[in-house]
């Protein structure tokens, strides 16, 4: 499956000021009435990671990946795969920047320019 380039990271804040960033396919993807869109620059920073060696079956021909949660330049975090990620390339606070989405979620790239 390709990656969707092009178009960039949106969500919503709803009227309770949650914010929201729907998975690709999600139910969530319907933005509920009274709520704000967003769109994010795609740009943050690594929370947390795993490499995944051994993934569930939906995943099962990515393996190895890296998996982490992203705190975007706005505060909003998400949990996203990290194209090109690996145990020897990825850091807590390495740069990220956003790179599109597809059926597996989000993706973002190590950003070589803001390391």
């Amino acid at each position: 499956m390709a990656v969707e380039i092009g178009g960039g990271l949106t969500g919503y804040r709803a009227p309770s000021g949650e914010v929201t960033i729907p998975l690709p396919g999600s139910t969530l993807e319907h933005v509920p009435d009274g709520s704000e869109p967003l769109t994010f620059a795609g740009t943050g920073k690594v929370v947390t990671y795993s490499i995944v060696y051994v993934p569930t079956t939906r995943f099962k021909d990515q393996a190895p990946y890296a998996l982490a949660v992203i705190e975007l330049e706005e505060g909003a975090r998400l949990m996203a795969l990290v194209d090109g990620g690996t145990a020897e390339n990825l850091a807590v606070d390495a740069p990220v920047r956003y790179a599109g989405k597809d059926d597996y979620g989000h993706h973002f790239t190590l950003d070589a320019d803001r390391a």
